[in-house]
């Protein structure tokens, strides 16, 4: 069942496996509830081979993954554990790359609440079930003076009452970990309280009941925010932090911040103190965290209910558009996989956030897609083939965060967004913008510029100068194409890093560091002479990567590199 400890036994497996060295390669992917098979893809790929898939279709990719196996297994001799995370239904293993019988070298690892689907996936002459129990009476009681600190030699009392409420956590280590944590410290009439509360329910809805009392003991207003705000993602999704950060800076969630560092300050603050709860759980990606799917089902109860009216949708899309809360909705999530048309008569006046992922090239919008939306702030897309832009500052005067990632752009979608004079936080990495116009010089209020991964681009003279507010530059090349720097960029990145506190950037050329100085970074991740640099390995960290030519290197000094760490 859910939170016995199924993924946690995995991931323990996985440690032992990596520290005996007993594979070369380790290929983890959560297939979910409702499975995104082409991103599941795309992660395998990375972790096999370091890039991406480029073919657009499940059957074209699983050829392609299928030769990446291949070729590590057979050419290169390599051994490979592939683990399947929370399955639900029967995967086929051709669509991921793999054969049945598995190739000599390949070992699976699934996790699933249903044995029944290990067996419909797996070869049965081969297949090893291992069932992941409850815990014991005398384990779960061991663990809960873990979190909480009592034990029956110190406070008899407590501890009875506490054997009481493992028996009604059905001696889940989900729940007992995180009613735990809350009763840590607690007087006697809390702990009575809560067993009280926890009477006359069934397990699941002990669990939810459970969830609810951890989040009612949330004692700060802007760490629920953030706990309810990582329900618009979709189940098993590393959250990132960056993109909290982000949204909740256009929406304002943050009291007394006035830089985007104390911002990222706070968002860590509010993560960690969630962390601590057991209501987010630190994700094997850095700069990421994860939802329980338990806890999923409490935050999605949540939100599409009372004060907060949101809409989020991963699943089918199908019928979302006849939803009865057009005037009250507050903020909408949906994945957009095989949507062909947007719902017509789109109108939300309250809406502040709208997040959109995976929309096919045959998507359409309604040309008046935004003329409902006067409050609106966020905008967050990702993956999105040609999603609809803001042509006009008619509708969107108060549009803070415009967010898009991976995205397919117009190319005249930048001149647009220039438009858009109150925006404080454009994100455009991964977007392969190829020019930079005049434009968003007009974005005099902007503090976030991430143009990451946007290959061979050619920035207009004039951006940077008039970005007169700006505290943070992302400007990272690709893995073939750089930045074209021109002679006036770089006079006016020379003014802008005179008041930046974050830099991102690939300089090819020492030459190009003339008269620029870094003292005043807090964080940067600055490549100098190489082709790449494979920054998504750190995140957010400070970070110099040097691969200069001898008759270069007494340039450091020279072009002020040693700031970086003075």
């Amino acid at each position: 069942m859910g939170g016995v400890g199924k993924t946690t036994m995995m991931e323990q497996l996985k440690k032992v496996a990596e520290d005996k060295k007993m594979f070369d390669f380790f290929v983890k992917v959560t297939i979910g509830r409702n499975p995104n098979m082409l991103s599941i893809q795309n992660d395998i790929a990375v972790c096999i081979g370091g890039e991406g898939l480029r073919e657009e279709t499940v059957t074209a990719r699983a050829d392609s993954l299928r030769r990446k196996f291949e070729k590590k297994l057979e050419e290169d001799k390599k051994k490979i554990l592939v683990i399947l995370d929370d399955v639900w239904e029967k995967v086929e293993i051709k669509d991921i790359g793999l054969t049945s019988p598995l190739p000599k070298g390949v070992k699976l690892l699934l996790t699933s609440r249903d044995s029944k689907v290990c067996t419909l996936i797996a070869d049965t002459s081969l297949l090893q079930v291992v069932r992941v129990n409850v815990l014991s009476d005398a384990e779960a009681q061991n663990f809960l003076s873990k979190y909480t600190g009592v034990s029956i030699e110190h406070d008899q009392d407590r501890f009875q009452i506490g054997c009481d409420i493992v028996k009604k956590c059905g001696n889940l280590p989900l729940a007992i970990k995180l009613i735990g944590t809350t009763l840590k410290s607690q007087e006697n009439y809390v702990w009575r309280d809560t067993l009280n509360r926890l009477k006359n329910h069934d397990l699941d809805d002990n669990v939810q009941e459970i969830i609810r009392i951890s989040y009612e003991y949330v004692k700060k207003d802007e760490d629920k925010e953030i706990f309810l705000h990582c329900g618009l993602f979709p189940e098993d999704t590393d959250i990132q932090i960056e993109d909290l950060v982000r949204h909740g800076w256009g929406l304002k969630l943050f009291k007394n911040v006035s830089t985007l560092r104390e911002a990222r300050d706070r968002t860590n603050t509010c993560v960690r103190n969630l962390v601590n709860a057991n209501l987010l759980m630190d994700s094997e990606r850095l700069g990421c965290v994860k939802l329980h799917d338990l806890v999923l089902v409490f935050v999605l109860e949540r939100v599409s209910k009372g004060d907060f009216a949101w809409i989020v949708n991963h699943g089918d899309v199908s019928t979302w558009g006849r939803d009865e809360k057009n005037e009250s909705c507050k903020r909408i999530s949906l994945t957009c996989m095989g949507m062909s048309e947007f719902p017509r008569g789109f109108k939300y006046p309250d809406l502040s956030l709208i997040q959109l992922m995976d929309g096919g090239l045959s998507l359409e919008f309604p040309k008046d897609f935004y003329a409902s939306m006067e409050n609106l702030k966020v905008i967050a897309f990702y993956n999105m083939q040609y999603p609809p832009l803001p042509t006009s500052l008619q509708f969107l005067s108060n549009l803070k965060s415009l967010c898009l990632h991976k995205c397919k752009l117009m190319s005249n979608c930048c001149s647009y967004i220039g438009d858009l004079v109150n925006l404080e936080v454009l994100s455009l990495a991964y977007c392969g913008i190829q020019k930079l116009p005049s434009t968003i010089g007009n974005l005099r209020k902007l503090k976030l510029l991430d143009l990451t991964r946007c290959a061979d681009l050619q920035i207009d003279d004039g951006v940077f100068i008039n970005l007169v507010k700006l505290e943070e530059l992302y400007i990272r090349g690709s893995l073939t194409k750089r930045i074209h720097f021109t002679d006036a960029n770089l006079k006016e990145l020379k003014m802008l890093l005179c008041r930046l506190c974050a830099f991102e950037a690939n300089f090819y050329d020492m030459t190009h560091l003339k008269d620029l100085s870094f003292e005043k970074l807090d964080k940067f991740k600055i490549s100098i002479g190489c082709e790449y640099f494979e920054f998504e390995t750190i995140s957010f960290k400070t970070t110099l990567q040097l691969d200069l030519w001898r008759n270069h290197r007494s340039g450091l000094v020279d072009h002020k590199i040693h700031e970086l760490w003075s």
